[in-house]
């Protein structure tokens, strides 16, 4: 009888251990694959943020057909360059062309979802933030992702602390039912690190219509709700928020073009800031040019009038000299001209009688004298003497 027991007992435990071990294994085989672009490497090249178990291909830098360390139940640390980036993968915003990464789940059968966690990294230092925006989309088949409808998430903010820490998000998904989910996190902080996401679902036979809850929760748009024109009905049973929707599947189709617009502004403002800073720095260029020039000719010019005021200052010495000279000179030629001046002789002073002015005569008057000097000549005749008047 005891052994009886015992070998009871051990077959009970040994069912619950297989139970418990053959639903692990049906948890673990409920996500097929998951595609996603690969993990990216900080630029000093020492910590790689990437998917290192992933058992898929890689295409042109994404991830495809397999699965890895976002489904493994294993959470990195809080600290994530503390094991160089094993067991997180990151992207970054200024490495990654869009503002947002896609990570899409290929399910076993189409199930009926509850929510979906995300544990991501949130770290002060190092700009790893939690997204701020999140998009989730519903398909039966792979090809209809794009124009599926979606609900939309803004999770509050989980403040950044002195230390880093792993932030657990939870998303709810209206038990909605799909085959394939697609989920699009978009970028708060430089770095987007993703250690584990895990859903609640359950199998269901039929794919059923579009519900959405994102509006009544906390983690609710306030700015910009579903982008799916739907109207409500009556509330899901068990569903506190749920509500069935009528969907318009052409309204996300849009929703890439959105994106990529946002992107090509983004590099357009880029862009019109660099030419304005590279204006600005040649206007800055050319005044400094054209002050430097406008203080040398303001130097020469004042140099010059320097020069012509030192010239002015040694003219009036000369002149001074010069108008001496002048001076002297007209004071000494008073004295030369009465030096140089004849005598004025007065017939006083020798005892004559004063020259009387006479005529000058005709040539022909000094013919007749000398004619008549020599008649009397030959007479031999004496001249009468002239007696002198008395003085």
């Amino acid at each position: 009888m005891a052994s009886s027991k015992y070998s009871e007992h051990c077959f009970i435990i040994c069912l619950l251990g297989l139970t418990s071990v053959t639903y692990v294994t049906l948890g673990d085989s409920v996500i097929l694959s998951y595609s996603m672009p690969v993990g990216q490497t900080i630029r000093n090249g020492r910590v790689h943020y990437k998917d290192t178990s992933y058992n898929g291909v890689i295409i042109n830098g994404f991830h495809k057909n397999g699965t890895g360390i976002l489904i493994d139940g294993k959470f990195g640390p809080a600290n994530a360059k503390l094991l160089k980036g094993d067991g997180w993968v990151g992207w970054s915003s200024f490495l990654t062309q869009s503002q947002y990464i896609d990570i899409t789940f290929e399910f076993s059968s189409v199930r009926k979802f509850t929510n979906v966690i995300l544990t991501a990294n949130v770290d002060k230092k190092r700009d790893n933030a939690v997204f701020n925006r999140s998009q989730i989309f519903f398909s039966s088949t792979q090809d209809s992702l794009s124009n599926a409808s979606f609900l939309q998430y803004c999770p509050r903010d989980f403040q950044a602390k002195n230390d880093p820490y792993n932030a657990n998000v939870t998303l709810s998904l209206c038990e909605n039912t799909a085959r394939f989910i697609k989920l699009r996190l978009y970028f708060s902080g430089r770095w987007l690190l993703i250690s584990e996401i895990s859903f609640n679902s359950v199998p269901v036979s039929t794919d059923e219509t579009m519900r959405d809850c994102s509006r009544n929760t906390a983690a609710g748009c306030t700015a910009t709700q579903l982008s799916t024109e739907s109207s409500a009905t009556t509330p899901i049973p068990g569903c506190e928020y749920c509500t069935t929707l009528t969907i318009v599947t052409n309204v996300t189709a849009s929703l890439p073009a959105e994106s990529s617009s946002g992107s090509s502004n983004l590099q357009l403002t880029i862009i019109i800031v660099c030419i304005i800073l590279i204006v600005i720095v040649l206007l800055v260029v050319i005044f400094l040019l054209y002050r430097r020039r406008a203080l040398c000719f303001g130097k020469m010019k004042q140099r010059n009038k320097t020069d012509k005021n030192v010239e002015d200052a040694k003219e009036p010495a000369y002149d001074t000299i010069n108008d001496n000279l002048c001076d002297m000179e007209n004071e000494r030629a008073p004295e030369a001209s009465q030096n140089n001046q004849e005598p004025v002789y007065s017939a006083a002073d020798d005892g004559t009688e004063p020259y009387e002015e006479v005529e000058i005569s005709p040539p022909s008057v000094y013919a007749e004298l000398d004619r008549n000097r020599q008649d009397e000549a030959t007479n031999d005749g004496a001249l009468p003497e002239i007696d002198k008047r008395p003085t």
